[in-house]
């Protein structure tokens, strides 16, 4: 710490300098007149504050007989009032900033300040009920409150206690939010600079240049933990939906008035402890023993303190419980009947005696000069109670509230009326068309039904048309249905894949199919069948052309069986012309496509099947010991998705085309390919077969020209001739086995 300043003084010579300036005061004093300051007589009628005998100052009492400061408050929690200025610890403005005194309570009742942000000022805080300069004030103590301060019969500006006042100079804007030129300067409430930095509206806005806004500059709350409404719409923190994302205002009951549980603890409002003293609504109402309620009383119990003392949203004179109180007479009457009814040339919501008067049905109440709902456009609160918009319907019952989760039927298939309007499970409106059973049922009008109907309607569409838990074939409805007369299988004539095309004729072939479980058409001309392997995920297209006569396309899944399935159709093209199937098949999967002849019809047709997309490599040809040929990596039917293989450490980002190999006999397959001298530089990886996936993490074999592997009859495998560094090219290749 510095050092102290202050010097010792012997007592001896304080004692001498005292009585010596005790002397001096009495050689200069001068003689007053009885019943005048300097009389020795405290004549408080005569405005006196001290009267200590003379008219010197300095001494504690002005030559007017008017306290004098003596010093600082020493401690701000001495409980004494140190400096003699009649304020005590926090109370005194010496000790505002203190850390002893945050300014949580109206500190000094009558600085004119809003010392503790509450946006009341003085004898208007509650804090200050008790202190003495709010008990009978003997002067006007606020100047614009329209208010009589000190019960003298004069109010404001007309009591001389306000002559020095700025709001009530000559010529001065005494109102700054009536709309009324006071001073006739041309110059109207904010536009004067009579009202700079002054109250003009509610919630704290005050003059800031010429317009009425809120001091801190800003149209949102900011900050959410203060206990200030920072934007001046009159909700304050987390009662502002500003706030709403802020850490102070989540994980807990962020508000208390809006029938939501927000922190998801069961509780709701001011039934959650979370929301204890809290504001539970916008009229002043907190949280109190678990109930929303006004701290202040019932009822309107003083009609000139500018406080709403009923939080019902009226203060004084615009409650209808202040009608009869003096002072509130003489005013706009009735604020909806276009009847200037007191005389001062404005009518209803232009007067400002109709201010949050009601102006309207369903609740509209006049605010600035016109009439409109307190609760905005919408319904705001979907269980309050409360029509917030003014349009005649409240909660639930207006639309605005439709998706509101406490409006909307949560369940429909447990016979809990679970938004509370009376109407459980398909019977509330909510439920149209949502699952109310097994299978599929539905709410329809006001009853929970299979919406296909009571029967299986269509006996190929792998549907559960009659919601009883069968499709298809499987309901015993469709026991008489051609789709469902075929049982058994049908035999697999060849194996296409990705990239391929067939032409040939369905003349002399096999009938062994005449109906397929995805269509109604009759099918009893011979057909061929192939079966389909997609090594990755690709999108398929089937296309049947050059048809001479009718010819249908039919897509069936694999049963798993020596042969196909006619009653596992997925899909079917039936029309009298080119046939088309677009599919998605699953990687890995068999699927068997039928050429077929509508009604006993045979001929000549191409099919083609066209793949695009897929993530690694491609099969799009299948071979068996002994095969060979001359191929390039650069045709379309070649795919480019394999960079790496697991088997070596190549570059191989060049394009790669994929054989299916099915040797038919076990032993040593060896895999020969040449490029000639000056071809490209390709490479073979041979792929386990994993589950019917081409994947090349699977690789259990690698060659830069040649490879040799041991095969199993009916084992399948992948072998890929791939480009080294992007290469591609011609190529020659054979498959040996011994």
């Amino acid at each position: 710490m510095p050092q102290s300043r202050l010097v010792s003084i012997p007592r001896l010579l304080v004692t001498a300098i005292m009585l010596s300036l005790l002397l001096a005061s009495c050689a200069t004093a001068e003689l007053v007149d009885p019943g005048a300051c300097g009389d020795g007589i405290l004549q408080s009628d005569m405005g006196e504050q001290c009267d200590d005998g003379n008219t010197f100052e300095g001494d504690g009492c002005s030559d007017s007989c008017q306290l004098e400061r003596q010093g600082t408050e020493l401690s701000c929690v001495n409980g004494s009032d140190d400096d003699g200025d009649s304020f005590i610890d926090c109370n005194d403005p010496d000790c505002r900033g203190d850390l002893a005194c945050p300014e949580t309570v109206e500190g000094i009742c009558n600085n004119g300040t809003d010392d503790d942000g509450d946006h009341a000022t003085d004898c208007q805080d509650s804090d200050c009920a008790n202190d003495p300069v709010c008990q009978n004030p003997t002067t006007e103590t606020l100047c614009d409150d329209a208010v009589d301060n000190d019960a003298d019969l004069a109010t404001d500006c007309a009591d001389s206690d306000c002559s020095t006042q700025p709001a009530c100079q000559t010529g001065g804007e005494t109102i700054c939010d009536n709309h009324v030129d006071d001073d006739a300067d041309t110059a109207t409430d904010c536009e004067d600079n009579d009202c700079a930095a002054r109250a003009c509206g509610p919630n704290g806005l005050s003059c800031q240049g010429t317009a009425c806004t809120c001091p801190s500059g800003t149209a949102t709350e900011t900050a959410c933990g203060d206990g200030k409404d920072g934007d001046c719409d009159g909700k304050t923190d987390c009662l502002d939906t500003d706030c709403a994302a802020d850490v102070n205002c989540t994980g807990r009951e962020s508000l208390c008035g809006d029938g939501l549980d927000n922190d998801g603890d069961t509780l709701t409002d001011c039934g959650d402890n979370d929301c204890a003293t809290q504001a539970c609504s916008t009229t002043g109402k907190s949280c109190a023993g678990g109930q929303c309620v006004c701290s202040r009383g019932t009822t309107e119990n003083n009609c000139t303190d500018n406080i709403d003392n009923d939080c019902d949203g009226l203060t004084d004179c615009f409650d209808s419980e202040c009608s009869a109180a003096p002072g509130c007479s003489q005013s706009e009457t009735v604020c909806n009947d276009n009847v200037d009814n007191d005389g001062d040339t404005k009518k209803d919501c232009a007067d400002l005696d109709c201010t949050a008067q009601t102006c309207g049905t369903n609740g509209k109440k006049c605010a600035a000069t016109v009439c409109a709902c307190p609760g905005g456009a919408v319904e705001t609160l979907c269980s309050d109670s409360s029509d917030n918009d003014c349009d005649g319907l409240s909660d639930c019952a207006d639309s605005d509230c439709a998706t509101h989760p406490s409006c909307v039927e949560s369940a429909c298939n447990d016979s809990l009326d679970n938004d509370g309007d009376t109407q459980k499970d398909c019977a509330d409106a909510d439920c149209a068309g949502k699952t109310c059973g097994l299978n599929g049922r539905t709410c329809s009008g006001t009853t929970c039904s299979c919406p296909g109907g009571a029967t299986e309607s269509a006996c190929g569409d792998l549907q559960d048309n009659d919601c009883d838990g069968s499709s298809d074939c499987s309901d015993s409805d469709c026991a008489a249905s051609p789709a469902c007369a075929v049982a058994g299988t049908c035999d697999i004539d060849a194996m296409i894949l990705c990239g391929l095309g067939d032409q040939r004729t369905t003349v002399g072939q096999g009938s062994g199919v005449n109906a397929y479980s995805c269509t109604a058409s009759s099918e009893t001309g011979p057909e061929f069948i192939y079966e389909f392997l997609a090594t990755t995920d690709v999108s398929v297209t089937l296309s049947l052309t050059g048809l001479a006569s009718d010819l249908d396309l039919m897509l069936l899944s694999d049963p798993g069986i020596a042969g196909c399935d006619a009653q596992q159709c997925l899909s079917s093209s039936t029309t009298s012309g080119n046939e088309s199937i677009t599919f998605s098949p699953t990687p890995g999967d068999f699927y068997s496509i039928a050429v077929d002849g509508k009604d006993g019809a045979s001929g000549d047709y191409s099919l083609n099947v066209d793949c695009t997309g897929g993530s690694t490599c491609v099969a799009t040809y299948a071979v068996d010991c002994g095969f060979s040929e001359s191929y390039t990596t650069t045709y379309s039917d070649a795919s480019n998705n394999v960079t790496n293989y697991s088997c070596a450490t190549y570059n191989e980002s060049g394009p790669e085309y994929t054989y299916l190999f099915l040797p038919t006999q076990s032993g040593t397959a060896t895999v020969n390919i040449s490029m000639g001298w000056l071809g490209p530089d390709l490479d073979l990886f041979v792929l386990d077969f994993n589950a019917g996936v081409c994947d090349p993490t699977q690789c259990i074999e690698y060659g830069d020209d040649s490879i040799s592997f041991p095969i199993t009859a009916s084992n399948a495998y992948y072998v890929v001739v791939d480009g080294y560094y992007g290469d591609s090219g011609d190529y020659d290749i054979e498959f040996l086995c011994n």
